[in-house]
């Protein structure tokens, strides 16, 4: 049984970051992305909905959506690459609003 985050290993400009200690370190690995050269936290909807780069950016992806749920995942590794539906940077999210954005779809929806 893979966790969500394994989904995303080895896809070029991902990066996966495994929490050191702390309540979540159990639970897997937050996402990052590395469009812009450097770790940044993407931008994630799930089904549509857009999700505060604030709450997802410690949460590991298993968390954000177990892998059993997942039906299909969209990618943009860098703001250049994001569609119009999903260009909405979020306002003081810091690096949030250079980075790209992942898109989740789960089998809920």
């Amino acid at each position: 049984a893979m966790a969500s985050e394994e989904l995303f290993r080895g896809v070029p400009g991902v990066g996966l970051v495994y929490p050191q200690g702390g309540i979540n370190s159990f639970q897997g690995a937050t996402v990052r992305l590395v469009g812009t050269g450097q770790y940044c936290t993407p931008t994630i909807y799930l089904d549509g909905t857009r999700l505060s780069v604030e709450m997802t950016a410690s949460l590991p992806m298993e968390v954000i959506a177990p892998k059993s749920t997942i039906d299909a995942i969209e990618i943009y590794r860098r703001p250049a690459e994001i569609p119009v539906e999903y260009g909405m940077t979020q306002p003081g999210s810091g690096q949030g609003g250079n980075c790209g954005v992942i898109v989740i779809w789960t089998r809920t929806r």
